[in-house]
């Protein structure tokens, strides 16, 4: 029933993987991460510091004859971002047997399946894992930010400031939000050495709803120290009002976008999303 969410598996890319690693390997060490970072800081240093020049290519930026443009950055960046997943869970010995496509309101989003990392015995071994795709992005976006900043006006300069908003903002705005199942949520769930939190969360939050809306006593217990109990609490919270938050502004859209076709998508999902949790 919910048509917000649902995910296309398209191919086997662990050969491929494994015929690449060799040559990927110098790009995945720490040498590359600290090359990465002062690029990423530097890159960012060039934009902001020339306010007029980011003011005038903001202004310019949703034309509509550029979006195909957009497009094609995005699918570039995004089979980066999911090979970067995909090489370093191999360098820790992991496989990844599936990639494809997660659509959110039928806009793609490219995904491989690394869950043989959560088996990594080191939980660095794991954010790396995690945090690669946002490493491969950013760094393509602070080196479009070198282009931008000292090439001359022209379509070279334009492609570099679309490269940097998808890859850049886009990358920090999505993937890196711990709130949502993405990149930025496993790294603290590892950081924080809580598996499975947002189950835990949510978990709390059912048991709350429970108590206070059918007067059942709450069986909820996590097992925690009484810090990382008031943390799970929170975090189910503050994931529960962003979901919502997400889900009706793609409600909104879909109503927009697809007009009677966007309205039976709304019900749907309202349905699955809402009232089913809430009758169970």
């Amino acid at each position: 029933l919910n048509g917000l969410f649902f995910r296309a598996p398209l191919v086997n890319p662990d050969r491929l993987l494994d015929r690449m690693l060799p040559y990927a390997q110098p790009l995945l060490g720490p040498t590359a991460l600290v090359i990465a970072a002062l690029l990423w800081f530097s890159g960012a240093a060039l934009v902001l510091a020339d306010e007029s020049r980011l003011q005038e290519a903001l202004r310019g930026v949703l034309y509509p004859g550029d979006w195909a443009w957009f497009l094609a950055i995005w699918v570039a960046v995004k089979v980066l971002h999911e090979l970067a997943h995909g090489l370093v869970s191999k360098r820790y010995g992991g496989q990844v047997y599936e990639a494809g496509v997660l659509f959110v309101l039928f806009v793609p989003v490219g995904y491989v399946d690394a869950t043989p990392s959560w088996r990594f015995p080191s939980r660095w071994q794991r954010i790396h894992t995690a945090a690669a795709g946002m490493i491969a992005e950013l760094t393509c976006a602070a080196i479009a930010a070198w282009v931008w900043a000292y090439a001359p006006d022209g379509p070279v300069r334009d492609l570099a400031f679309k490269t940097i908003l998808v890859a850049g903002v886009a990358t920090l705005t999505v993937n890196a939000n711990p709130l949502m199942r993405f990149d930025g949520y496993f790294m603290l769930s590892d950081l924080v050495g809580i598996p499975n939190l947002y189950a835990k969360g949510r978990a709390w939050i059912v048991h709350l709803g429970r108590r206070w809306l059918l007067g059942q006593p709450s069986t909820w217990r996590p097992a925690l120290s009484p810090g990382r109990t008031a943390f799970v609490q929170v975090y189910g919270i503050a994931s529960l009002v962003w979901r919502w938050t997400v889900i009706v502004a793609l409600l909104i859209a879909a109503t927009g976008l697809f007009g009677g076709l966007g309205w039976i998508l709304a019900g749907t999902t309202a349905i699955a999303t809402f009232a089913l949790p809430a009758w169970r």
